[in-house]
């Protein structure tokens, strides 16, 4: 169980396992919940979230906005009004 919490504080796995779930969900509920199809292109917004983090975070290490606790709140509510908005 320790090797996990170790992993979790690298600030790269919450984000990559953040933004895989979120493409899965986009996907899932694409497929089986809204009544139309949501545009492949717009499953790529996580992912660019999470490029625009690592470009980010190698240029400027310590910052405060690069909390991967912040991209990662990003990403989910990213992914909820994508969804939601897709269902109106």
């Amino acid at each position: 169980m320790s090797k996990l919490i170790e992993m979790l504080k690298i600030s790269h796995t919450p984000m990559v396992f953040v933004t895989g779930l979120s493409v899965l969900a986009i996907a899932c509920s694409s497929r089986w919940v809204l009544p139309e199809p949501i545009n492949p292109f717009l499953l790529t917004i996580p992912p660019i979230i999470d490029a625009i983090y690592e470009s980010l975070a190698k240029k400027y290490k310590e910052a405060k906005f690069l909390n991967p606790w912040y991209w990662v709140c990003a990403i989910i509510l990213t992914t909820a009004l994508l969804i939601i908005f897709h269902m109106v």
